[in-house]
Formats: structure tokens, sequence, C-alpha cells
């Protein structure tokens, strides 16, 4: 673990995802954060509550504005379309996000807290320093999913106010919200992936320098061994 006294900048896994965790926490999807150089677990409940809140609001607000078509799709299942399907597919969504907020709360806050322990523990044994590297590679794949997103989100946009109503579009907009924040956990998932494959590598430089340094001795002893029984005979 790396601490650049000067900057009061603190290098280690905490400091390789901090871009993510930054955005998780905009939502209430991390409950990690640091506090005068230490890593520390809070979730707040009232932030919860009005997210909940305000997105079951609008998720009703959209289901009424679409009453008659669900009245005609009872009386016919044949009538269904594409646009009602999307608003299955946000409501999923919103059920998705309301399941990570709590699995976040009951089992996230001390697991997370002893993953980044247990993390910078393994790091002075292994002598890690590759903190830097691992924080560019991770803000790179943020830039590109993002990226991909804007690209992704502004085609359907445009495709679907030249070829739907109004509140189709704003059907669209909703759905790519929680679409958006499947991405963020998506990319903290990546995150940690990123922190294993750098471990790993860091494993595999030890064992090559052990295996080197033991093939090393192990061959001289044999020589000295050989030249020795030479000499005897």
């Amino acid at each position: 673990m790396k601490i650049t006294v000067a900057n009061k900048i603190i290098k280690d896994t905490f400091y390789t995802i901090a871009p993510v965790n930054w955005l998780l926490r905009i939502f209430n999807l991390s409950c990690i954060y640091r506090e005068n150089g230490e890593l520390k677990s809070s979730w707040s409940l009232t932030k919860n509550i009005i997210y909940v809140t305000v997105l079951a609001f609008v998720n009703v607000l959209f289901l009424i504005t679409n009453f008659d078509r669900w009245d005609s799709f009872v009386q016919n299942f044949s009538s269904l379309t594409f646009v009602d399907v999307i608003q299955l597919t946000y409501i999923i969504g919103y059920i998705e996000y309301i399941v990570d907020l709590v699995s976040i709360n009951k089992t996230g806050r001390d697991n997370y807290l002893k993953y980044f322990k247990s993390f910078d523990h393994i790091d002075q044994l292994l002598g890690m320093n590759s903190y830097d590297e691992i924080r560019r590679l991770i803000l790179n794949i943020i830039w590109i999913s993002m990226i991909m997103f804007v690209i992704s989100a502004t085609i359907d946009h445009i495709s679907w106010a030249d070829g739907y109503q109004s509140s189709s579009f704003l059907l669209l907009s909703l759905n790519n919200f929680y679409f958006f924040l499947s991405m963020l956990t998506a990319l903290d998932g990546v995150c940690h992936m990123v922190q294993l494959e750098y471990r790993l590598k860091s494993m595999k430089e030890l064992l090559e320098v052990c295996i080197f340094y033991y093939a090393y001795f192990f061959g001289h002893y044999i020589y000295v061994f050989s030249i020795k029984y030479v000499l005897c005979t």
C-alpha cells in the first residue's frame, strides 16, 4: 500500500475503483467511502426511501397513462404490442434496483470493508505497486461503457421519436435509466475481476522468481554433488 503524503492520496484497492464507487454512491448502490484516510461504510435509509418513492411514482405515472392499452390487453391477448412489453422491462428494472438496495444494506456493508482490507493485506504480502495502472484501466473501461451507452440510447431515442408517440418516447427514457443502473453494477463486477487479474499476475511473477532460484540452487547442488562423486571414484 502506497501513501502519498504530499497530495493526501492513499493508493490502495479502494483507490483503483473510486471512480465507479463514486457513481454507485450517487444512487446509493455502494456503502463504502473514505474519510480522513480511513475506509468506512454507511447506508442512507432516507436516501433509499426517496429514490424508491420517486421511482415508484414515475413508474405508476407511466402505467396510468397506458391503462387503456392494458384493459384491451386483458380482453384480447393478441393486442399486446412492443410498447407494452417495454413497460414490463422497466418494472423489472425497478424491482432489480430495490433488490440491490436491500442486499447492500443486509450483507454488503461489513463484507465490503472486509473485502478491501483483505486485498490490502494480500497486496502487502505481494508487494503490489500497480494501483495507478489498475485505475487507468478501470477509467478506460468506464469511458468506453459510457460512450457505448450514450450512442445506443441516442439511436434508440431518435428511432422512437420518429416512429412512436411521445409517451412511448418517455417510456424508453425510463427503461434506459434502469439499464444505466444495471450497467453500473456490471462495471462494479468488472472492476473486481480486474483486481483479481492483477493479484494473480503478481502471484505468477513471485512463483516464477521462486522457481528460478529453486532451479538454480538445486542445479548447483546437483553439479557440486556430481563433481565430488567423480573425484571420489
